[in-house]
């Protein structure tokens, strides 16, 4: 839906992990608190925020080159503030940092089983803390003080303690394993002794520490770098022998047997639960497909063409109106019209300062509004490309939040600021601005008949709003994304209770479509939501976990347009919830937008 700049997502990865799902839900909870995701926003979120948007903001300011300003953090008594500005510090060689950084090493190792964690957010933050132990531990390697190596010894000690005792680590071996490699790099071969480790545990330590010493990789790609590597085996078999006098049966052993040992170590007696566990899920999904293929032919169609010419991410196509053209916005902060039958680029807009996330078609067919992530939206002519109408009335992106009234005056533009705005397409006049929503706004889209509007709400606050378009009456308020409460939406894929749990939570409304007549409008949100409504009174009327988005609805009225959970693309038919074509782009990883020509055909 959007592309974050780089010190921006590598904050929310640093904080929130990599999971897609859970950081665009809370890139969206942000982006609703402070009105828009920018920088702007993360310098006042550094100044007046509290908790995670605070340690969002320093991680965004610590990456933007910005030392002085989270250099304070360091004294903060607040245990992963400190963490953060020590991390952004460390990565650019603040000499400042590495104390604090050393004594992340140690600090919240806690042997009291009352500090241990008992939720499941507790055990998130749990991983947290020991994810970044092991940044901290690379970050490191610079450092040279007398107090390290035996930090770092007391580090072992403890972890070795603590799993003495039960305590439910997340992270597993990685962080003893990214220790002893550590030491071994510092030569530190002695931080063995008085440690009574069972002997996969011992074998893989002193493996770790040969493979330190040698500098080969990092200690997740250690043992990978001894596959085929003679050299290497020989080196790391003379370390073993003189660093511990292992023989020469012992010293094969631990070479050729490490993955083994590994193995071995985590917890054999959970194997089986787990092989069965597998097996289970593996049946259940063999089910799902037989499922899914009674659910309708699959009918593939034809491919007629491919167009080449953005550099980036495509995030939005549309039709024109008499079905000749393609209008499609990128990444690349670019718009293109492409000639459908031939591919040939007519027209490239290249106005926009940042990435273009939604174009639309006026329904006369002559211009196309585009709208993106500089807060801008243009309406310029489609053929020559020519720039009629500059729009700034928004603070933050618009995502996917364009339509055109139907007699194509008027544009409803929705934004990141929490907005919708209704304005003069030709002149940029502003004559209604929507504020009923508590959060940013991800979709929007026009009623046929030109009397009111449907918006969707983003991530925490899920509803979709129908208002009348002249005076910005609240109509009706659609709820069921909120949370799926009764259970109703069936989850053909999911097979885990925890993954149940979060699929029928609070989801994004990403994507929305009224169907031709008025009759119905169809939503998708980010939780594998897709549902339609009788558009003048919110009954929820199809349930689905067929799709988050995009969706379009047939010319006809009959079909919806999906991505199918990211693996194919789908024609469904709404009223009797039936698929009636797939589709399997080769090397596809999801669509972004999706369109229906005109004529119903392609």
């Amino acid at each position: 839906m959007y592309l974050l700049p780089h010190n921006i997502n590598t904050a929310f990865e640093a904080l929130f992990g990599e999971d897609p799902n859970k950081k665009a839900e809370e890139e969206e909870a942000f982006a609703s608190r402070w009105r828009g995701i920018d920088e702007a926003r993360f310098w006042q979120a550094l100044a007046e925020g509290r908790g995670a948007d605070k340690l969002l903001a320093i991680f965004v300011i610590g990456h933007s080159g910005n030392p002085a300003a989270i250099a304070p953090f360091l004294s903060s008594p607040n245990q992963k503030e400190r963490w953060a500005s020590a991390l952004c510090l460390g990565e650019i060689n603040d000499t400042y940092a590495y104390p604090y950084l050393e004594t992340m090493l140690i600090e919240g190792l806690s042997l009291d089983p009352a500090t241990w964690p008992r939720t499941r957010e507790a055990h998130w933050e749990m991983q947290w803390y020991d994810n970044n132990r092991i940044v901290a531990l690379q970050l490191l390697e610079p450092w040279d003080a007398p107090s390290l190596i035996s930090t770092m010894r007391q580090a072992y000690q403890r972890m070795w303690d603590l799993e003495q005792v039960g305590h439910p680590h997340l992270s597993g071996y990685a962080y003893q394993d990214a220790l002893m490699h550590a030491l071994g790099q510092r030569g530190a071969f002695g931080s063995l002794t008085g440690l009574n480790l069972p002997l996969p545990h011992l074998k893989i330590a002193m493996m770790q520490l040969a493979l330190g010493s040698l500098r080969p990789r990092t200690p997740a790609d250690a043992f990978q770098a001894l596959i085929g590597d003679e050299r290497l085996q020989k080196e790391v078999a003379r370390v073993l022998e003189q660093r511990f006098g292992l023989s020469k049966e012992e010293r094969e052993d631990c070479i050729l047997n490490c993955y083994e040992y590994s193995i071995v170590r985590e917890a054999p007696e959970q194997e089986d639960e787990q092989d069965a566990a597998e097996d289970e899920e593996e049946e259940e999904e063999l089910d799902i497909f037989e499922m899914e293929e009674e659910l309708g032919e699959s009918i593939v169609p034809v491919l007629l063409g491919q167009y080449q010419g953005h550099t980036a991410q495509v995030k939005s196509v549309s039709w024109s109106p008499d079905g000749t053209h393609l209008a499609s916005g990128s990444d690349d902060a670019s718009v293109r019209v492409w000639e459908w039958t031939t591919g040939k680029t007519v027209t490239t807009f290249s106005t926009h300062t940042a990435s273009v996330n939604v174009v639309a078609w006026s329904p006369a067919g002559r211009f196309i509004a585009s709208g993106g992530s500089d807060n801008m939206v243009y309406v310029w002519d489609a053929l020559t490309g020519e720039q009629i109408t500059a729009y700034a009335g928004h603070s933050a992106w618009i995502s996917a939040g364009l339509a055109w009234s139907p007699d194509g005056k008027h544009l409803a533009s929705g934004s990141w600021d929490n907005s919708v705005q209704i304005w003069e397409a030709f002149s940029g006049k502003t004559l209604l601005t929507y504020h009923g929503h508590k959060g940013i706004v991800c979709s929007v889209a026009w009623s046929p008949d030109g009397t009111c509007i449907a918006s969707g709400g983003g991530y925490p606050e899920c509803l979709i709003h129908i208002w009348d378009a002249v005076t910005g009456k609240n109509l009706l308020t659609y709820r069921d994304h909120i949370r799926d409460i009764k259970k109703e939406r069936p989850l053909w894929h999911i097979i885990d209770r925890d993954a149940e749990e979060w699929a029928r939570g609070a989801s994004s409304v990403h994507s929305l479509s009224w169907s031709p007549d008025g009759t119905y409008l169809a939503s998708a949100g980010l939780r594998l939501v897709m549902r339609v409504w009788k558009a003048a009174t919110g009954e929820n009327v199809v349930a689905s976990d067929r799709t988050c988005g995009p969706l379009a609805w047939s010319p006809d009225g009959q079909s919806l347009l999906l991505d199918h959970w990211g693996r194919e693309l789908e024609v469904w038919q709404a009223m009797t919830n039936r698929r009636v074509a797939s589709y399997s782009p080769l090397g596809r990883a999801g669509a972004e937008a999706l369109g229906w020509s005109p004529n119903g055909k392609y």
